[in-house]
Formats: structure tokens, C-alpha cells, sequence
């Protein structure tokens, strides 16, 4: 179904976490230490588009809106005074559970966590959302030159983590 002024399909809310779960959750994983923030982010995400139920000009301006909250949850738990002065008993890295499709990708998805902040999320749309940089420059509402410097610096940083680690 349409609604009458978006010209977008209206979707319920399982309808919606089931078409983006992976890449929220992706999104959360990239920036977060371990798996249990991770979820309470894509919760978080989740739980905001339910309660604030956004209008939406299209799907990628959803996609966008889901997007941005993820990278925002993500900072703001990250700079929480709580995940700032508190020292997990676990020392086990939780992520290690989450696996993707192929050996390659967790490798990758490895290397990328251990980037700087300002690569992981362009990095992680670009080659996981196969997202153009025009529609990551929009998203993330910086230049698309910004974008293109980052994946370039980005994917330089990569290959060298990738070389020393096949290389150990």
C-alpha cells in the first residue's frame, strides 16, 4: 500500500527491522566492542523509528533515517558515562560470535573495527550496503570528496591490517 503524500509503501515495523536488520546491526557491530552493545543499539534504533514514526519522502530516505540514528546510538553509547568508566569483568571479545557469509568478509569485518571511527561507517556502506559515495555523502551528510577520501584512506588502512595479518 501507498500512502497518499509519500509516495512510499507504508510497512509495519517487523516488516521494516526484517529489510534492514543486517545492515543496522552491521552498522552497530563496526562501531561497538562487543555483541551485547551491538544489540542494545539495533534495539534502540528500532524502538526510536517505532516511537517517533518518521515520514519518509522515499525508501532511501528511510534507509538514511535508519542510517543516521544507528551512527548517533552508536556515538552516544560510545561517549556514555557508563561504557566510559566502567571495565568490563569479561576480557572475551563478544563480536566473535557474529559471522557473515564468507571467511573474507569476517576478516575484513575485523580489520574494519579496528579502524578509526570516521572510515568504519563509509567503509562498511560502500562494501557490505553496496551503497554508491554520492548516497553515503547524502546519508551522512558530509561532501562526497570527504567520502571518496575516506574510503581511499580507509581501504589503504585495511590492506596494510590485512597484509600484516596474512603475514603473521
Amino acid at each position: 500500500m501507498q500512502t497518499a503524500d509519500s509516495g512510499i509503501a507504508e510497512l509495519d515495523i517487523s516488516q521494516i527491522i526484517q529489510k534492514y536488520q543486517n545492515m543496522v546491526y552491521g552498522i552497530a557491530l563496526t562501531q561497538l566492542k562487543h555483541r551485547s552493545e551491538a544489540d542494545d543499539v539495533f534495539q534502540d534504533v528500532f524502538l526510536t523509528y517505532h516511537r517517533k514514526n518518521p515520514a519518509f519522502e522515499s525508501e532511501e530516505h528511510r534507509k538514511a533515517w535508519l542510517i543516521r540514528t544507528a551512527v548517533v546510538i552508536c556515538k552516544r553509547y560510545n561517549l556514555s558515562p557508563w561504557h566510559t568508566h566502567t571495565v568490563s569483568l569479561d576480557n572475551t571479545e563478544e563480536v566473535g560470535e557474529f559471522t557473515c557469509d564468507t571467511e573474507e568478509q569476517n576478516r575484513l569485518l575485523d580489520a574494519l573495527r579496528e579502524l578509526k571511527p570516521r572510515y568504519k561507517i563509509p567503509i562498511y556502506l560502500y562494501y557490505f550496503e553496496n551503497m554508491p559515495a554520492e548516497l553515503i555523502a547524502q546519508t551522512l551528510d558530509i561532501k562526497y570528496d570527504n567520502v571518496r577520501k575516506r574510503l581511499s584512506r580507509g581501504r589503504k588502512l585495511l590492506k596494510d591490517r590485512l597484509e600484516r595479518d596474512y603475514f603473521e
